[in-house]
C-alpha cells in the first residue's frame, strides 16, 4: 500500500533470530481473519459479488408476475404458503442489494482516503 500512495520505499535485509523460547501463536483461525482484515482493505470485489443478488430479486419479481397471472387465469391454484416465500425472497434480495449498494459507495470512499490515511 506504501507503493499505491507513491511514497519512496527502500529493501533492507534482515537476519532474524530464532525464537528463545515457547511456540508460535498463531493459529489457522488468526491467519484467516487476518487474511480477511487485508482482503477487506485491499479488495472490493468481494462487496461487488452482493450486486448479483439483482439477479435474484428480478427473478422473484418474475415469479411472483407469473403466480399472479396464473391465479387470474385460474389455470392452477396458489397455495397459501407461496406468497409468504415469494415476498420473503423478494424483500430479502432487495435489503441485500440495498446494503451491497451502500458497501459499494463505502469502498469508493475508502479508495479516495486511502492515500491521505496511508501518507
Amino acid at each position: 500500500m506504501v507503493r499505491w500512495v507513491g511514497l519512496r520505499t527502500a529493501n533492507i535485509d534482515v537476519v532474524h533470530a530464532e525464537r528463545a523460547a515457547g511456540t508460535n501463536r498463531y493459529n489457522l483461525g488468526w491467519l484467516f481473519n487476518l487474511a480477511l482484515d487485508i482482503m477487506q482493505v485491499v479488495f472490493d470485489k468481494p462487496q461487488r459479488l452482493i450486486e448479483y443478488n439483482l439477479l435474484i430479486a428480478a427473478t422473484t419479481f418474475l415469479g411472483v408476475f407469473w403466480m399472479v397471472w396464473q391465479a387470474i387465469e385460474g389455470t392452477t391454484q396458489v397455495l397459501s404458503y407461496t406468497g409468504l416465500v415469494i415476498s420473503m425472497l423478494l424483500f430479502s434480495g432487495v435489503i441485500i442489494l440495498a446494503i451491497g449498494i451502500i458497501g459499494l459507495y463505502l469502498g469508493k470512499a475508502f479508495d479516495g482516503v486511502k492515500p491521505v490515511l496511508f501518507t
